[in-house]
């Protein structure tokens, strides 16, 4: 009683920037796999999605306290501290495929560079519109409100998802004219080997697209959240 009157710590809060702070973690750590990927250089924020992964059980008792506390702050009474659940939930969706594609990154066996070169500014541009989105997301949701620019957003994402199959569909034109391949029966070995070379690069690369996807799921749930939680429109002043 004391702690509440005087010096309050309210559950609630502390599930609100806890979602933004895994939701800022995400981003960065895909932009780490993905720069990690394809410059060879370690990115400690690669490492980010771990948190997210293992935040459920603070996320579920934060939720459970939060739904009998009264209005404080920002929090109105019968604020929707369930739906915080489901985006922790959607979150983790999408950190699950940023951890299959930070271990398809370490795999052993690895794709060509000139494969990687040849696919590289497609999947950098698509990591940075995904994980843009997720920032915009960690930024509506601590102004606790609407954002502009988000569907112009997402559908930038998009777009670099299409830019991806199409350098993905023009790889092995690319590479066979690269290391100077011939249509001939004695070359038949060497572009079926240039093909088993490239499917690390086609994993990791299905894996980012995908997450493009993970993400759209968590635009859903904070877009639903913002709904029940009514979220001012952009630029409002409180």
């Amino acid at each position: 009683m004391v702690c509440m009157l005087i010096c309050p710590v309210w559950a609630g809060s502390d599930l609100h920037y806890l979602i933004i702070k895994n939701m800022d973690k995400l981003a960065e750590s895909l932009e780490g796999c993905v720069e990690e990927y394809f410059s060879g250089k370690e990115a400690q924020k690669a490492r980010g999605y771990k948190c997210v992964i293992n935040s459920k059980l603070s996320e579920d008792s934060l939720a459970n306290l939060a739904a009998w506390e009264p209005a404080h702050g920002p929090f109105g009474f019968r604020h929707p501290w369930s739906q915080y659940q489901q985006v922790g939930a959607a979150m983790r969706s999408c950190a699950y495929c940023i951890e299959a594609l930070h271990s398809s990154s370490h795999s052993e066996i690895q794709a060509p560079e000139l494969m990687k070169r040849h696919l590289s500014e497609a999947c950098i541009k698509l990591s940075s519109k995904s994980s843009g989105v997720l920032k915009e997301l960690s930024a509506c949701m601590e102004s606790m409100q609407s954002s502009e620019c988000l569907s112009d957003m997402v559908k930038e994402m998009k777009e670099a998802v299409e830019e991806v199959k199409s350098a993905m569909k023009s790889l092995p034109t690319q590479c066979n004219n690269e290391i100077g391949l011939e249509k001939d029966d004695d070359n038949m070995v060497m572009k079926r080997q240039s093909l088993m070379e490239s499917m690390p690069l086609v994993t990791f690369v299905s894996l980012l697209m995908e997450i493009s996807v993970k993400v759209e799921g968590v635009v859903e749930a904070v877009e639903k959240l913002g709904s029940l939680a009514e979220f001012k429109p952009s630029g409002s002043k409180f």
